[in-house]
């Protein structure tokens, strides 16, 4: 039975997510794949140059073609760092990848029951068709999976924690799996190169709009905390269509950080 050694603070945890990213970056440049930061990484690389202040965590995505050859080659190469996704490990239970540092573990407050360590996330870009169909699709299966997923908690309106105890009564009988399966499936509906139109479909945010598959045709080196990683050349264009106005900080009440766990090593 494995033991939970020193818990693992903030500061250090972000050390070991730039270890984790640093062995991806040296993977893909030898391997010629190419990667980008994203969502609250990329703002921080364009805005400070590092990890947004109120940030603890590591995004970058791959186009399918991509992502595909990464997590079919990654754990060949490596021993303490993994890739799980739902393609790999059984029961995995989100619909894109995480590189996982596999000599630390993570304790979570949602109801997820699946051991994972310090890790990254890891999002596919899939080509999206005139109709959004498959986007929409994605954030109707989205608001399942959070009922299945999100914890009840306490500190939650009461009405709130209610809507959510009957959503969970309504899908009791289906299983996650079967809805990660469907998301994913969804995902990666179309063939990457049938559309000139991309988005990262698998995360299922109604702020993922189509974008032009061109902005991932390039990228650049730059600095982050005290490394450097590739980012889309089109990182302004990808970046306003999430966000809109990225570089004006959000009011002090939202620098906050939305994750929830503890982290430790692994005796």
């Amino acid at each position: 039975m494995e033991k939970y050694m020193r818990e693992i603070e903030l500061e250090e945890l972000k050390k070991i997510q730039l270890e984790i990213m640093q062995v991806v970056h040296d993977f893909c440049v030898d391997n010629k794949i190419d990667y980008s930061l994203t969502y609250g990484t990329l703002i921080g690389v364009i805005r400070h140059k590092g990890y947004i202040p109120w940030d603890d965590d590591i995004d970058i995505c791959m186009t399918r073609p991509e992502y595909n050859k990464f997590i079919k080659m990654f754990n060949n190469k490596n021993e303490r760092y993994k890739v799980y996704s739902f393609e790999l490990n059984n029961n995995y239970p989100f619909p894109f990848a995480k590189i996982i540092d596999t000599h630390t573990v993570l304790i979570e407050k949602s109801d997820i029951k699946f051991k994972m360590g310090i890790n990254i996330d890891l999002f596919p870009i899939d080509a999206v068709d005139a109709k959004q169909i498959v986007l929409k699709r994605q954030i109707r299966l989205k608001k399942i999976y959070n009922v299945k997923v999100v914890k009840l908690v306490k500190s939650r309106k009461l009405h709130k924690n209610f809507i959510l105890f009957v959503g969970k009564l309504l899908f009791i009988f289906i299983p996650l799996k079967l809805i990660v399966k469907l998301m994913c499936n969804n995902a990666s509906h179309y063939n990457y190169d049938s559309s000139n139109y991309v988005s990262c479909v698998a995360f299922g945010s109604k702020n993922n709009q189509p974008i032009k598959k061109e902005i991932f045709s390039k990228y650049l080196l730059l600095p982050f905390e005290n490394k450097e990683f590739f980012v889309m050349e089109g990182y302004d264009q990808y970046l306003k269509s999430i966000y809109g106005d990225y570089l004006e900080l959000p009011p002090k009440n939202e620098q906050i950080t939305h994750h929830a766990f503890k982290a430790f090593y692994i005796d």
